[in-house]
């Protein structure tokens, strides 16, 4: 996986930022194990205009991660409009998962079950168990 990082609020002096670099890379590598990892959030910062980023270049997609701007806190508490997002995935023929890569605003399985519920198909594969969850988010919170 290939993945363009933000440079002016997370990474600075990372050397890759621009979905378009990557995707060049990916093409240029042209082999079927390497892909772009288009991270929503990285590219709101840096390029903006995530959906036909994502959506016009799928072919160098391998997967993709969410969290919302700013913050990097979970789908829905920010700028982006993740219903968009995953209803131009679906019509762009999008067939990948969705990570959620983010650091929750508040730690409860409710909220988790909200953003899950964004697109519950490409976000949680089988039954989430929430209480579960709830354990290991707050475990995550501790360790942090």
């Amino acid at each position: 996986m290939v993945e363009p990082l933000n440079n002016p609020v997370n990474h600075r002096g990372y050397y890759l930022d621009s979905s378009y670099a990557a995707y060049e890379i990916v093409d240029a590598v042209d082999s079927p194990v390497v892909s772009v990892l288009f991270d929503v959030y990285h590219q709101q910062i840096v390029e903006g205009n995530v959906i036909a980023n994502l959506t016009e270049n799928l072919e160098f997609v391998g997967y993709v991660h969410v969290a919302d701007v700013p913050g990097r806190h979970e789908p829905g508490t920010g700028e982006l409009n993740y219903w968009c997002v995953f209803e131009a995935l679906d019509e762009a023929g999008y067939d990948g998962y969705v990570g959620l890569e983010y650091a929750p605003a508040t730690f409860s399985a409710t909220l988790l079950a909200a953003t899950v519920s964004l697109h519950p198909s490409k976000l949680v594969p089988g039954v989430l168990d929430l209480a579960a969850a709830e354990v290991g988010l707050r475990a995550v919170h501790d360790v942090l």
